[in-house]
């Protein structure tokens, strides 16, 4: 969910200078050159790693845009609340087949180490991009 809400309130998401607007291209290229540098993954690993992980970027991008509008409706009764509820846990149980699935991929083209580090600096890269977003009138945390 964390991922959902950096991905659609970063409009500022620290990009080039100058840029008002959200870019999802930058923030994507951003995304994937900190978390080879985090993971410490390599030139080599990178060129078998980076096609897998861009392939399960999108799939997952797809899934949370498709949710999200999903959720945009207002339901007014019941019934239908019931079903946007059910239609989210789909697919937060759909995205969590897809790091499945692509964890595997990754698996098999760097160690098991780098994957782990791999998770790790997504959820780092994402909470720092949350913290750059333009806030609700709220000052930027501190950095510890």
């Amino acid at each position: 969910m964390l991922l959902c809400a950096a991905f659609s309130t970063a409009q500022d998401g620290g990009g080039a200078p100058g840029k008002g607007n959200f870019d999802p291209k930058d923030f994507e290229q951003r995304l994937e050159k900190f978390v080879v540098k985090e993971a410490g993954i390599t030139k080599t690993e990178a060129a078998k790693f980076l096609p897998i992980y861009r392939e399960m970027r999108q799939k997952q991008i797809a899934i949370m845009d498709a949710d999200r509008q999903a959720r945009k409706k207002k339901p007014a009764t019941d019934k239908e609340c019931e079903a946007v509820i059910k239609a989210h846990d789909a697919a937060e149980v759909q995205l969590k087949r897809v790091l499945q699935t692509y964890h595997a991929k990754m698996l098999a083209v760097i160690p098991a180490s780098k994957v782990m580090k791999v998770t790790l600096a997504e959820n780092k890269f994402h909470r720092e991009a949350f913290r750059k977003a333009p806030g609700k009138g709220q000052p930027p945390r501190p950095k510890k």
